[in-house]
């Protein structure tokens, strides 16, 4: 083993001290093709997130690390680089018995990562909310992931209270509908009669970005290309009173472009009163990447129509105010920000109000996975039974030290 991790090094070594005198893609290939008999494991953690995401450079992924303050942050960040450790871990229970139930899954679950999301006209549901990076993935793993993610987050959470998300999980796969808490379930009774407006305080600090975000102007080919398409969805009337783009450094999202509008819709528009939403509204263009998960099949990977579907049910559809959009050939997520239409972040709640949504959620997944499942999920219940609550916890456990000792070598680099 001594031998073969000094020869990767080596390797990596020549391909990264000749990277003055060819081009990226040169080296990038050249170290693909040099570990392409040596498994990923391997590698140091950095190469390694080189390796999951070969369409960011990595002088972009250096930078992203060393914006990341915490643990948690760099899991949300890497979303693949987990999928990648269990994988590769000899270390997990779980795997061993549910491995083998594959189904589509929204795989970025994290406490973060739940919100409001309109199924159609005066219908909302809370459900996973960041669905773009969904796959077919074996189903466990998305549970674990969670479960991980509660270990990393700021809110300490007992053993007996980790059993109980467990047992959510479980009813909500049985098909029991999640439990909200109070402040949700007030959230949404006033929707439906909610007039939806982008906030004057967003409008004034439209161009003012949050920390680890870095602005840029919209070039002429963009304004034109992207007018066009806000016309198609808006109508020909429809007004850009301001634009920009950033890029987020940090979050599972860092490294794709966001492109921001403010869009003044026609009096005429039929959007007005469908929707009950006021004239000028702030629009956002998320570019949407297809990355490949080390743990989906070949052709695993799902759109992000059918991931949304997936969060919400078969009765969902595209909206205008919700829809994928192409423009110069790369598809974007086209939403709106509106004022008052999201609840707060999970990690931003102590306490039994924090607890009651990591249940909710916990029961959300399981209805989620009740639907990817199909006919393989009365064998899967069967077998979860196999898998004891401290075996999710113990895995939990182990993934979280990992993540913590991960980050912990990339900053000491």
């Amino acid at each position: 083993m001594k031998t073969k991790k000094t020869k990767l090094l080596f390797i990596i070594s020549v391909c990264f001290l000749t990277f003055s005198n060819i081009s990226f893609s040169s080296t990038r290939t050249c170290l693909e093709r040099s570990i392409s008999n040596l498994t990923l494991k391997n590698l140091p953690i950095n190469h390694q997130l080189y390796q999951m995401y070969p369409d960011l450079k990595p002088s972009f992924i250096d930078k992203k690390v060393k914006a990341i303050k915490t643990p948690f942050m760099y899991y949300r960040s890497f979303v693949l680089q987990f999928y990648n450790t269990v994988l590769h871990s000899n270390k997990l229970k779980t795997p061993q018995k549910l491995k083998q139930f594959q189904g589509h899954g929204l795989v970025d679950y994290h406490i973060d990562n739940f919100n409001i999301l309109q199924e159609k006209k005066g219908v909302f549901r809370y459900t996973m909310n960041d669905p773009d990076e969904g796959a077919i993935v074996p189903l466990y793993s998305d549970f674990l992931r969670y479960l991980t993610s509660l270990k990393l987050a700021p809110e300490y959470l007992t053993k007996s209270e980790y059993k109980q998300i467990i047992k959510a999980y479980k009813k909500g796969l049985s098909g029991e509908k999640p439990v909200l808490p109070d402040y949700i379930k007030e959230h949404l009774k006033k929707l439906p009669t909610t007039k939806f407006t982008t906030s004057e305080k967003s409008i004034s600090k439209f161009r003012t970005l949050k920390k680890g975000r870095v602005l840029e102007e919209l070039s002429v080919k963009e304004k034109k290309s992207f007018l066009k398409v806000l016309k198609q969805s808006f109508g020909n009337n429809a007004k850009i009173l301001d634009q920009i783009k950033f890029l987020n450094i940090t979050g599972g999202s860092g490294g794709l472009t966001r492109f921001r509008f403010i869009v003044k819709l026609p009096k005429s528009s039929p959007l007005l009163k469908k929707f009950n939403i006021s004239r000028t509204q702030i629009f956002e263009l998320k570019e949407i990447r297809v990355r490949v998960n080390p743990m989906s099949p070949k052709n695993g990977i799902k759109s992000s129509t059918q991931n949304t579907v997936m969060a919400l049910g078969k009765k969902q559809k595209t909206t205008p105010l919700n829809q994928v959009v192409k423009v110069n050939k790369t598809s974007y997520l086209l939403r709106p920000d509106f004022k008052g239409f999201k609840v707060e972040a999970a990690s931003s709640l102590e306490g039994e109000e924090y607890f009651e949504t990591v249940l909710a959620q916990a029961a959300t997944i399981g209805n989620i996975h009740k639907r990817a499942l199909l006919n393989q999920h009365s064998d899967y219940v069967k077998a979860i039974e196999s898998v004891s609550e401290t075996d999710w916890i113990n895995d939990s456990k182990i993934l979280s030290k990992e993540f913590r000792k991960q980050f912990s070598e990339l900053k000491d680099r």
